[in-house]
């Protein structure tokens, strides 16, 4: 369970931080002390259902962010958006359609390379379209 609420706070943590409010913010928005809030980003904190729910909603956090904690941020990921945060939110923009950009390239050759190797593999049926 210490697992799970550890990535909990990592998770709202760099949600807070990606969105660019303080604890006091963040715990004013969901009716929470700020102590509650620095202890479940701490790993410490186990919220209420209702408190959890407000902060997702707050914090735009989808919830397998929150469940399936093998596919959290890494590290790097988490510094990047920190350092994405201090950006103004024009420039958050460009970054994010910069890094969109990519990822569409990453994905388009990925499947290329998937396709190419399809057809190395069965190449009668590439003849006979």
């Amino acid at each position: 369970m210490q697992e799970v609420k550890a990535n909990l706070g990592r998770v709202v943590r760099t949600a807070r931080k990606r969105k660019g409010i303080t604890q006091d913010h963040l715990a004013e928005e969901v009716g929470i002390q700020t102590r509650t809030v620095l202890e479940i980003e701490n790993g410490r904190g186990n919220p209420r259902f209702e408190n959890l729910f407000a902060m997702v909603r707050v914090l735009d956090i989808a919830p397998n962010d929150i469940f399936n904690f093998d596919q959290s941020l890494s590290e790097d990921s988490e510094l990047f958006l920190q350092e994405l945060s201090a950006f103004s939110k024009v420039e958050q923009q460009i970054a994010v359609a910069a890094a969109r950009a990519v990822l569409r390239q990453f994905h388009h050759d990925e499947n290329s390379a998937v396709s190419d190797d399809d057809h190395m593999m069965h190449p009668e049926e590439s003849r006979s379209g």
